[in-house]
């Protein structure tokens, strides 16, 4: 059993770096270890939730977490996909620059809006915001199209290609964003209600077996009296 090593009613401090911190990894296996002590030990009674209630609950907590930790995982990937998709907009944009300067010359920079192109910190580019950017390149590729641009090598075919790809992997992050948000929230209630029937274990067990119910707690799986 992987539990906080702390008999002595302390909390335990983990250095793990994943998605959820481990209070919550400890939670599910004590929840877990828990319900099934129970439904073998018919004595301790709960009027407010039943033992079957309580393994119903503890399942769903499990399912939240593994379907949270999946979920995160998958943000790194597309943040890294958005981040390389930045640098090559980023690398090409002069080869559009260099477009609109040998057409109009002086002119050149009045055009640039139309490209989406922005005087941001003292330079011409695209903004660095992604919605802003996502905007941006919908301007690129009808400023292209527009002015008679969009057959040069890096035309309308290449920016409309790099849109579709920022959009999708915009809608991919906003899409992961939501559902880890929400995960959270459902997470975070059925933790409230797993850790207050926790507690009232705990008890029910102080009260029923007062001699022994330091031992009882760790054969139930309790590393420490509160949660």
């Amino acid at each position: 059993m992987s539990t906080v090593n702390n008999p002595s009613g302390g909390s335990g401090k983990s250095t793990s770096k994943g998605n959820l911190p481990s209070t919550d990894v400890d939670l599910v296996v004590v929840a877990t270890e828990a319900a099934a002590k129970w439904a073998v030990k018919p004595e301790i009674v709960l009027v407010w939730i039943t033992v079957v209630d309580f393994a119903a609950k503890t399942d769903q907590l499990r399912t939240l977490f593994e379907s949270r930790t999946l979920i995160g995982s998958e943000r790194p990937q597309i943040t890294e996909q958005l981040k390389s998709l930045d640098q090559t907009i980023n690398k090409h944009l002069r080869y559009v620059k260099n477009y609109i300067e040998e057409k109009y010359k002086d002119a050149a920079l009045s055009y640039y809006p139309a490209f989406g192109i922005e005087y941001i910190n003292k330079t011409y580019i695209l903004p660095k915001d992604r919605n802003s950017r996502s905007e941006a390149l919908n301007l690129m590729v009808n400023g292209l199209t527009e002015n008679n641009l969009d057959t040069k090598e890096f035309g309308t075919a290449f920016w409309n290609d790099i849109r579709t790809q920022y959009n999708l992997l915009i809608g991919r992050a906003v899409n992961n964003d939501g559902q880890v948000s929400l995960k959270v929230g459902d997470l975070n209630s059925l933790k409230k209600e797993i850790r207050l029937t926790l507690n009232c274990l705990i008890n029910a067990i102080k009260a029923n077996y007062p001699l022994t119910y330091k031992a009882e707690l760790r054969d139930w799986g309790f590393q420490r009296e509160k949660y």
